[in-house]
């Protein structure tokens, strides 16, 4: 009976353990199946340490630090990561630049508000100048039987009206030709925006590979604890089961020690491609920087050439009103008479804005009325440039003559300098002096004349003023100074060119200036073409000193040959010139 017993609990104990074994069989095949590692972002916190072992009977089981309590992930301590360059930093980069975007954008905004607020000041001035006008048609000065003194009188006050209105032109023309702000920063923004939306881009990219590391490593790191659980869980197991659950175990460990070696390979070259990412991010916020910078140059320019046209007008204005204040002074109404004869003629005070240039008898009268109805610009009046010439004369003086003073100058030459006219006369005041001379002066002259050149090298560079440094570039061949004789050679004085003092300026290794330089020259070469042509036939080839000089002054002035022949090239095509006509312009031995 009691065998009985024993043997059927035998049996249902069998029974349940392999019920028990089938059921672990299971579970563990399909927790086996899926321990399947891919590449993440965290490592296992437990330690498998197989020289320290806990004995229960005859099974040996690992000592492990595992809690039932699961670690929080992303507390835990992380093998793999971005040490280098943290998704922190990269936000930061890309915020300092989006800021700085933003503040040129506004930056931008307010420099075409200052080109709107001038425009609109030009406008207004031009509505006073056309009230003026309507004022002045108004007055008339052939008054029947009035004294001669009243009469010019009243001609002082049209006559002064006149010039206020025809100087009131001159600054209008002025300002909208000079205090514009151009549009080019403007483009230069809008390329830099694009390269920061790409970098954006890129930046996302590459955190989002990141994210999706991170994620993977999650998932493997949540596997592995599952594993290590369950044969933590089986340890009471038959050894079949759990030996079947440690290979496993061992298997999935291994895999994601191979994983963690991928992991670390891919850290390495996304921390490469962020670097890169982080260069470029920071060669931009340079550029934004510099864009910045030359925005607020060029709003100081216009408002300082508004200042200074401003400063002409009202100076031009008090001369004309001292005019017709003297005219007053010496208006007696005491010792006034009346005219005996009635004034029948009106006194006209017409000052035409453009005389009538002299134009050839052979061109037909409808062009030589269209060539002066076209014509917009007026020169500067004889007094303004007589005026300027005397201002700048002393300046001349100080280089030409063996000044001491000569430094104390620089600094109110450097301030008159701002102006384009102020620079062309100037050097126009150097020209004739230096013609004066049969372009030859002394050393010590010629060393005080190439610095204050380089000051106006200085404002050309920074105003894009071409036109002034191609008057530079003329007479930098011709002035010179004799050097004396160098013992035991037979050669007489040597020549020191002004070329050679000024030569290391950087304004000559502009390649805009070139371009313009050249575009002058071809200008001017066309145009003797044209006055030298018949009716019948036109020689189109070269035909002035200096665009035949051209490539040598390029080459003289450190230029490389072949960027020389290029941009010569290039010029000459964007202008859709022959090529007959430049192509003896450069050596043919290219």
């Amino acid at each position: 009976m009691d065998n009985s017993v024993d043997d059927e609990s035998i049996n249902i104990t069998a029974g349940m353990k392999d019920v028990e074994i089938a059921n672990v069989d299971n579970v563990n095949s399909q927790a086996i199946d899926t321990l399947v590692f891919d590449l993440q972002k965290y490592s296992i916190t437990t330690e498998y340490d197989i020289k320290t072992e806990e004995h229960f009977g005859d099974v040996f089981m690992p000592r492990t630090n595992y809690s039932s309590t699961t670690p929080d992930l992303e507390s835990t301590v992380r093998d793999v990561s971005f040490d280098s360059i943290s998704p922190s930093s990269d936000s930061e980069v890309l915020n300092s630049a989006g800021k700085l975007l933003k503040k040129v954008e506004k930056g931008l905004g307010n420099n075409a508000l200052v080109t709107n607020v001038l425009v609109d000041f030009c406008k207004i001035g031009n509505t006073f100048v056309q009230g003026v006008d309507d004022l002045i048609k108004r007055i008339n000065v052939s008054f029947e039987n009035e004294c001669e003194g009243a009469v010019t009188a009243v001609a002082s006050l049209k006559s002064y009206m006149l010039k206020m209105v025809e100087g009131q032109r001159d600054f209008i023309d002025a300002v909208l030709n000079e205090c514009a702000v151009s549009s080019h920063l403007k483009e230069q923004y809008e390329e830099l925006k694009k390269d920061l939306i790409a970098l954006n881009s890129d930046f996302e990219a590459t955190e989002a590979k990141r994210n999706l590391c991170i994620g993977e490593m999650e998932d493997v790191y949540l596997q592995a604890k599952t594993g290590i659980q369950m044969c933590e869980e089986a340890k009471h197991q038959n050894p079949g089961v759990r030996s079947r659950l440690n290979g496993g175990l061992i298997a999935v460990l291994l895999n994601f020690l191979r994983l963690r070696e991928d992991c670390n390979r891919f850290d390495k070259a996304q921390n490469s491609t962020k670097r890169l990412l982080h260069g470029q991010c920071e060669e931009l916020v340079q550029k934004l920087q510099q864009l910045d910078q030359d925005r607020l140059s060029e709003m100081r320019d216009c408002l300082s050439k508004f200042a200074i046209y401003e400063t002409a007008r009202i100076r031009n204005l008090q001369y004309d009103l001292n005019g017709m204040i003297q005219t007053l002074d010496e208006f007696d109404p005491c010792q006034s008479s009346y005219n005996e004869k009635y004034i029948n003629e009106s006194v006209k005070f017409t000052t035409p804005r453009h005389p009538q240039p002299f134009i050839n008898l052979s061109i037909p009268r409808v062009f030589s009325q269209y060539a002066v109805s076209r014509l917009s610009l007026a020169p500067p009046k004889e007094r303004v440039i007589t005026k300027l010439q005397t201002q700048l004369t002393k300046f001349v003086n100080c280089a030409w003559e063996n000044s001491e003073n000569i430094e104390s100058v620089i600094e109110e030459f450097a301030g008159e300098m701002h102006s384009s006219l102020m620079r062309q006369i100037f050097c126009n005041l150097v020209v004739t002096r230096a013609c004066e001379h049969q372009w030859s002066v002394e050393m010590e002259c010629l060393k005080r004349m190439s610095g204050l050149l380089k000051i106006v090298l200085s404002q050309c560079d920074r105003q894009k003023d071409y036109w002034t440094g191609y008057e530079i570039l003329k007479m930098a061949k011709l002035i010179h100074a004799k050097v004396p004789r160098i013992p035991g050679h037979d050669k007489g004085p040597q020549m020191c060119l002004l070329q050679t003092l000024i030569h290391s300026h950087r304004f000559w290794s502009s390649v805009a200036f070139w371009t313009e330089c050249l575009a002058i020259v071809i200008g001017q070469d066309l145009q003797a073409i044209f006055e030298n042509c018949n009716s019948e036939t036109i020689t189109f080839s070269p035909c002035t000193r200096e665009l035949k000089s051209f490539y040598n002054w390029m080459t003289s002035f450190g230029i490389d040959k072949q960027r020389s022949r290029l941009l010569i090239v290039k010029t000459c095509e964007a202008l859709k010139l022959p090529q007959s006509y430049w192509q003896d312009l450069v050596p043919r031995n290219f």
